[in-house]
């Protein structure tokens, strides 16, 4: 069914900020879950300015890494690499689960957890672009 969600625990086996084929800056995490691995990210940290005839950074996009950063507890991204994290899937309509929420196990000290869908409803506007 639609809109399930499972919960495993994985470990972060690469964390990258990088620009994409299309110059757009974007972050990705990979996760190892024993057997399997899936990732995470491609989601825009920037956006085209006109006036500024460039891509610049978004305040979402800083949400983005700085959710992350918060939930996992780190300090800095390099950080990310090795840590164990509970991820909760969702099951698409194509029957592939995408990741929605990250969240460090209890016994690492952490803010809060990052649910990519909470910052989609709060950065993303009813066209679909991220905001400003």
């Amino acid at each position: 069914a639609t809109g399930m969600t499972d919960r495993v625990l994985g470990r972060i086996v690469d964390a990258k900020i990088a620009y994409e084929d299309h110059g757009i800056l974007t972050c990705f995490i990979g996760f190892d879950f024993g057997g399997s691995n899936q990732g995470f990210g491609d989601y825009p940290l920037d956006t085209w300015d006109e006036t500024e005839k460039r891509r610049v950074g978004t305040a979402a996009g800083m949400e983005f890494l700085i959710g992350v950063m918060a939930a996992v507890g780190v300090e800095s991204w390099d950080a990310l690499l090795g840590k164990e994290v509970w991820i909760e899937r969702e099951e698409g309509n194509s029957g592939w689960e995408k990741i929605v929420v990250i969240e460090a196990p209890a016994y690492r000290k952490h803010t809060r957890k990052f649910d990519v869908r909470e910052w989609q409803r709060k950065w993303t506007g009813s066209d679909g672009k991220v905001k400003v």
